[in-house]
């Protein structure tokens, strides 16, 4: 009876908190019908509970009322008894939730097994995964231990007592570590570990170490970050006659000998010595035959990566930044008639050719002497067109990284460039224009006759329209319509932010608008690459100049090498298809020209075809090869430059997807894979 007498307290404490709140009779009537009293309200979800309370809020304030008596307040209550001298409540003490309750909401403490994770380590090194190695998730029970542990580590990582690289469970000795590779004690449980360290997932690694003195082979190892596995590294000093020059080939103070470094921790360390037994092991290089990588010997002109025997994870040769990196000075013994000097290939890294590339003409003399380029780990021999993409790729990245502007640009002072790296920057325009007729139009024409033929050349026309195109489109538009007529409260609001970014404390008027305008551009294009211009000028004015004597001559080559849909179009009419599927293919190429409608498509078409993104050929001539299924793509040579188009395209739409699929993949498109 004392039961059913609570019951109905607890139901009539949850009427009496409806009937404060509101509720008509039928749902308190519903209420006492179904008995839901406070034991209930705590225990019901909250979609059970909406069937009887709508209002959200009333029921989260009513399970607040309902929860019995927390920690805190039973606290304080036996501290003012102690402090009143009375003896504990023992009800109020059988009240007490316990550990049990207060893990209620605590779902991982309430778990048998916890999950951890397992690595290996084998001679101090992390073994990856497809080696038998990497980061394995298990479960188990919350009281394991150490032994339990090492027990379901060796089981995962040696099975049959045999690793994935045959290293025998046997031969090795084992011992876990904890997360951050310590010892921990031997009887500490899995769940003590979680209450100690408060960590989302534990993670322990079995550590195993040779009985023996052989050590494990170093491809074992995740992740190669010290030369301790490597061979040992002798200099190697060749004769300027039997090799190349690399971009990391430095002369001795007499110019007779050349050392080559590569990547080494210390800066000591250069390539290691060829043998002649693994020089011949290297399959000799044939014109004629098409090799996706030129073949190393010593009497052949081209650059390979360093080759470190019997050692398979090493990472590719890093050739870092040079000094000095041409020979043909004055204490060289080559010999400096024209008709006897021999051009030189270089090796460039394409990832890395603005560094290395300024760093390379920084020599003076390079300038005067013919120069080829490859591309390393990349097939290809120069006939111009790497040439023309190693320029490509240099003013792309230039423009990229170190010029400012939008459409147009300038160079942007930097700490980092000081004055031999703007002139080395100077050599590479000279040297583009006179040996490949490139010149790079992204420069802003204002200021290329500042350069040129002074700063008193450039016309206001020019620097105006130069300034338009240095700007973003927004705000070109405002600056255009500033000029046009007068702005409106939000116009001028903007005008009035883009002039301050200028560093210009006037505000124009409509009389003085134009004026004002030319000062920011003279301030943007002239003063502030200042610095860069005058030592940009000191090599270019007097070779240049030879070929653009005026800034109308200038203006025209901008014309002139400015890719449109025409000129390309003009590059091709000279194609003379022979068969219908020829002549139908050849159609669809023309289509797709013409589908180029914005400049940065068109130029990147360009590219693929020529090494480049301007006009410095006459023609491109195309061929058609006959390739089907997954085969069937364009190839560009862009020495010719030739493009082999096939002629087993059904519909444009097929030619579209596959030139689209090529031209949308980056920087890999111009990557050489043919020779």
């Amino acid at each position: 009876m004392a039961t059913s007498d609570g019951a109905m307290d607890g139901v009539r404490f949850v009427t009496d908190f409806l009937e404060q709140r509101g509720y008509d009779e039928a749902c308190l009537i519903k209420i006492k019908t179904d008995r839901i009293d406070a034991t209930a309200v705590q225990n019901m979800d909250d979609k059970d509970l909406s069937a009887y309370i709508p209002a959200f809020g009333d029921r989260v304030n009513l399970r607040s009322l309902c929860k019995p008596n927390n920690d805190k307040k039973t606290a304080l209550f036996d501290k003012l008894r102690k402090k009143m001298k009375l003896s504990p409540n023992e009800s109020d003490s059988e009240k007490r939730p316990t550990r049990s309750m207060n893990l209620r909401s605590n779902k991982n403490a309430q778990k048998i097994n916890r999950k951890i994770e397992l690595g290996w380590m084998h001679d101090g090194k992390h073994i990856r995964t497809n080696n038998g190695g990497g980061s394995r998730k298990i479960e188990l029970h919350r009281e394991s231990r150490k032994a339990d542990i090492l027990k379901e580590a060796k089981t995962i990582f040696f099975p049959n007592g045999k690793s994935k690289k045959n290293i025998l469970l046997s031969s090795v000795t084992c011992k876990v570590l904890d997360f951050a590779q310590t010892e921990f004690d031997d009887n500490i449980t899995i769940a003590e570990m979680y209450d100690t360290v408060k960590m989302g997932m534990l993670r322990f690694h079995l550590c195993t170490e040779n009985n023996s003195a052989k050590r494990n082979p170093p491809e074992l190892a995740e992740d190669v970050h010290s030369d301790d596995s490597l061979p040992d590294i002798d200099p190697i000093i060749l004769g300027k006659e039997e090799h190349f020059i690399g971009p990391a080939a430095v002369f001795d103070e007499e110019g007779s000998t050349l050392v080559v470094p590569t990547y080494s921790p210390d800066a000591t360390s250069v390539v290691p010595k060829f043998s002649t037994e693994a020089i011949s092991d290297v399959p000799t290089y044939n014109p004629e035959v098409t090799s996706v990588v030129p073949a190393y010997t010593p009497e052949v002109t081209s650059v390979v990566p360093a080759y470190i025997p019997e050692v398979t994870s090493v990472m590719p040769t890093y050739i870092p930044e040079v000094t000095s990196t041409y020979p043909l000075d004055g204490t060289s013994d080559v010999a400096t008639s024209p008709s006897e000097i021999e051009c030189v290939t270089f090796s460039i890294h394409r990832i890395k050719v603005l560094d290395e590339l300024i760093a390379l003409f920084k020599s003076p003399h390079i300038s005067t002497n013919p120069i080829e380029f490859a591309f390393i780990n990349e097939a290809g021999a120069d006939q111009a067109g790497v040439s023309r993409d190693v320029y490509s790729s240099f003013w792309s990245d230039f423009f990229s990284r170190v010029a400012e502007g939008e459409d147009y640009r300038v160079p942007a002072i930097n700490p980092h460039w000081q004055e031999e790296e703007w002139k080395s920057l100077g050599r590479i325009l000279v040297k583009g224009l006179l040996d490949h007729n490139m010149f790079p139009l992204t420069f802003a024409p204002a200021f290329i006759p500042a350069v040129l033929f002074g700063e008193h050349s450039v016309c206001q026309e020019t620097l105006l329209n130069s300034f338009l195109l240095y700007l973003n489109k927004t705000e070109r538009d405002l600056v255009k319509t500033a000029l046009e007529r007068k702005l409106s409260a939000d116009e001028k609001e903007d005008f009035l932010e883009m002039i301050d970014r200028f560093g210009s404390k006037i505000i124009p008027t409509m009389e003085n608008m134009r004026e004002e305008v030319l000062k920011m551009a003279h301030k943007e294009i002239i003063q502030k690459p200042k610095y860069a211009l005058e030592k940009i000028a000191e090599i270019c004015r007097s070779e240049i100049t030879v070929q653009i004597p005026n800034e109308e001559s200038l203006m025209e080559m901008y014309e002139a090498k400015k890719p449109t849909i025409k000129k390309v179009l003009r590059m091709i009419s000279h194609v003379n298809p022979v068969t219908p599927a020829e002549n139908q293919c050849l159609q669809f190429f023309k289509q797709y020209i013409k589908a180029q409608e914005s400049q940065k498509s068109l130029e990147k078409l360009l590219r693929f075809m020529t090494g480049t993104d301007i006009i410095c050929v006459e023609k491109i001539e195309v061929t058609f090869v006959k390739l089907v299924g997954l085969g069937r793509r364009p190839i560009a040579h862009t020495c010719a430059p030739a493009l082999e188009l096939p002629s087993t395209y059904l519909s444009y739409i097929e030619l579209r997807h596959e030139f689209d699929s090529v031209l949308s993949s980056g920087d890999y498109c111009m990557e050489m894979h043919i020779v």
